[in-house]
């Protein structure tokens, strides 16, 4: 699409492609580095690689607001069917197919129970969020966003159970503040604050797309380089003892969680969302721009693709860095990048296949299809009623009402309301 309307905007799918090759990235480093013993080249992918889920979430966010602007009420409703199936899906069928790969770790008892993946944040951040988009207005849930990360980051700070139940709940929830119980996972609450923050300004976009393409990408540079700028201001302000903090020493879970650090990723810290936030943002507004100009839509369309087909490729590239290419053992060399290059083939080639045959569609728990079902036997149950009471006997509420309220109702209350209705 050039610049033109459609159900898909083609250059948010390429943003979001764009964050996988940061989160490939990242993961190749995990996989290649860790395994040859060269941890400093494995913490500079690492933190290349950051800018991938301030990214991603906020992308996700950004799409439900436009989603939800976009539509009425009623025609809002089959999306968030879809929306929740598919976080429903990431939470009961993504999370183990991915902990399967990180078996191939040594992580002593219950590791399985101990990890997290950011599939998790976003399954729960998909159920919720369809729910609050619809009841609250776009100042509403910023204030609500700003709350959620505030009150977040004050129990990681100001909470301390000695309860290990207690504490993994803690850790999972909103974060750890010294050794966390969990060997890796992105807390619930502050995430789900950034994805919030994004419907807002997704809705904002979604106002800006319909009157032109180009006041959308300004909207989107306009916000990601006033939080870098924000970045850069505070860690000018910050005492020397602060900033410091932009260097971390050590595993993030063994300190306390540094709010001036801008790495600080687990829980997401102030400074890291604005840093690598901004830098998304402005690479999802310069992918609009390029998408308007009609410039490289070959490569727009690859990297299409590849949002198309994220969730697939964020499964798969798991088994490839962290299975696979751990299994090769390849030697240590100069240009490793040509390594990286060949798995991002790799990853291509097999999002390709994933759409040529539309594997997408099995991406799915059934929910949706439950609901369009029943919203379907709903309506035929409300038609045939209209048809079998007389005119002059019709009720007050429209058929299709009491059918819905007969649904939801005890069989026994069901059957008594329906024998009224028909005397």
């Amino acid at each position: 699409m050039s610049g033109s309307q459609s159900t898909r905007w083609e250059a948010i799918d390429a943003a979001r492609g764009i964050a996988m090759f940061f989160v490939c990235f990242a993961h190749f480093g995990s996989g290649y580095f860790a395994s040859i013993g060269e941890p400093a080249r494995q913490t500079l992918t690492d933190r290349i690689g950051m800018v991938a889920s301030p990214t991603f979430m906020l992308i996700s966010g950004m799409m439900l607001g436009m989603l939800a602007s976009a539509r009425s009420p009623a025609r809002f409703a089959p999306v968030r069917d879809k929306l929740i199936d598919r976080g429903l899906f990431l939470l009961l069928v993504a999370h183990p197919v991915i902990l399967l790969a990180h078996l191939t770790f040594d992580m002593g008892h219950f590791a399985w129970l101990r990890w997290g993946f950011i599939t998790d944040a976003i399954g729960i951040a998909l159920i919720a969020g369809p729910a609050i988009v619809t009841r609250l207005s776009m100042r509403a849930r910023l204030v609500m966003a700003a709350a959620m990360y505030a009150a977040s980051w004050w129990l990681v700070l100001a909470w301390l159970p000695e309860s290990l139940p207690v504490r993994f709940l803690k850790d999972t929830f909103v974060g750890p503040m010294a050794r966390s119980t969990r060997l890796f996972n992105f807390p619930v609450f502050p995430w789900l604050a950034v994805y919030i923050a994004g419907s807002s300004l997704g809705e904002m976009l979604q106002r800006r797309r319909e009157a032109d393409a180009r006041s959308a990408m300004r909207l989107l540079l306009v916000t990601g380089s006033t939080m870098l700028m924000c970045a850069a201001a505070l860690h000018l302000l910050l005492p020397h003892s602060v900033s410091d903090a932009w260097s971390p020493t050590g595993d993030i879970f063994d300190r306390v969680a540094d709010l001036a650090s801008i790495f600080q990723k687990l829980p997401p810290g102030p400074m890291y969302l604005l840093a690598f936030g901004g830098i998304g943002l402005m690479i999802t507004a310069g992918a609009i721009w390029i998408d308007a100009r009609g410039i490289a839509p070959r490569a727009l369309a690859a990297l299409a693709l590849i949002g198309k087909s994220s969730l697939f490729v964020f499964v798969f590239q798991y088994y490839l860095y962290f299975v696979l290419l751990r299994a090769l053992h390849l030697p240590s060399i100069r240009w490793w990048p040509a390594y990286y290059t060949v798995s991002m083939t790799i990853v291509y080639a097999a999002s390709r296949v994933w759409m040529q045959y539309d594997l997408n569609r099995y991406l799915t728990v059934g929910y949706a299809r439950w609901r369009a079902s029943r919203a379907l036997a709903i309506r035929q149950l409300s038609d045939a009623l209209a048809q079998l009471i007389p005119a002059s006997h019709t009720p007050t509420a429209p058929p299709d009402t009491i059918v819905a309220a007969w649904a939801e109702q005890p069989p026994s209350r069901a059957r008594a309301s329906t024998s009224t209705a028909a005397r």
